[in-house]
């Protein structure tokens, strides 16, 4: 996942906020348990030191109940049309009241992916990795596997 993480309080970003690109979102779990969600993540986020942990990506696919469209994303990357093309995408999305984080994995574009989040619950969310970088398991069982030996995971309990 090419994200920022908050660590010790402190916003870190794999290239340097100088050098980050996408237009994405953060999901927070902070020390008393309750979960946030920011956007935009360019800056620093204010409560920082209450978050316990977090994961961001881009692009933002749904921003208060609403799926982006292709003509509400910036383009930060030659590689954004891969957005726009029909693979298997997952995400992960925020409930409006902050109570459920929603996980959903999808065929199609970035557009339907913030379609498939706000059916799932979420009022805010982003897209994860994609195609051969995106697989699944559930009670210890592939639902499908990676087509990449690199990867980054996100466990639910």
């Amino acid at each position: 996942v090419s994200s920022d993480l908050v660590i010790n309080g402190k916003m870190e970003s794999m290239y340097g906020w100088d050098k980050a690109w996408g237009d994405g979102g953060m999901i927070a779990q902070k020390k008393d348990g309750s979960f946030a969600f920011y956007y935009p993540i360019r800056h620093w986020v204010p409560d920082a030191e209450q978050i316990q942990t977090a994961v961001s990506n881009y692009p933002l696919v749904l921003l208060s109940g609403t799926p982006r469209t292709k003509e509400q994303m910036p383009v930060s990357d030659p590689n954004d049309y891969k957005f726009w093309l029909s693979v298997r995408r997952s995400g992960l999305g925020l409930s409006a009241d902050g109570t459920k984080v929603a996980y959903v994995s999808t065929v199609g574009t970035v557009e339907d992916l913030g379609r498939a989040l706000l059916n799932a619950g979420a009022a805010n969310g982003f897209a994860l990795d994609a195609g051969g970088s995106n697989g699944l398991a559930y009670q210890g069982k592939a639902i499908f596997t990676l087509g990449r030996k690199l990867a980054s995971v996100i466990t639910f309990r």
